[in-house]
């Protein structure tokens, strides 16, 4: 909340005392309740802060368990990825070969394609086909100053 300009500090004061009784009484919870509450979403991240208000928690342990169930899927979600990296073929590595590419630094390396095999896959960085943007030598030759 903020100060208009046309407002006294007074007159702030007593809004701003107004808007936290409303506040309290509308959402039938205790002060300490509602303090916790707003804390844990001022804290949150955008996405959290969308998942906590649109619940609708009816305490701050049911918040907590809502922020806390988020982390874990996120977390799930990250680990899954990095196992995946690690141990089995991304899904650029599963489409089929293409042709090899005679641009392409190794003679016998296939040309990355999308998902359907029909087209080569382009670099989002310089746009060419033969690679994507992780292996791209011209972000490498940027990157490194050269």
């Amino acid at each position: 909340m903020n100060k208009a300009s046309d407002e006294s500090f007074f007159q702030f004061g007593e809004r701003l005392q107004k808007t936290l009784h409303l506040w309290i009484e509308s959402s039938g919870r205790s002060l300490d309740e509602c303090i916790l509450q707003e804390q844990l979403v001022e804290i949150a991240s955008p996405e959290l802060k969308v998942k906590i208000i649109d619940r609708n928690p009816a305490s701050f342990k049911e918040a907590v368990q809502i922020a806390e169930a988020h982390a874990d899927s996120r977390r799930y979600l990250r680990e899954e990825k990095a196992s995946s990296t690690k141990n089995g073929p991304s899904v650029s590595a599963m489409a089929p070969p293409a042709t090899s590419n005679p641009d392409s630094d190794s003679p016998t390396k296939a040309t990355e394609t999308s998902v359907t095999g029909a087209q080569p896959r382009l670099c989002y960085y310089c746009h060419e086909p033969g690679h994507l943007v992780k292996a791209c030598p011209k972000k490498k030759q940027a990157n490194t100053g050269s």
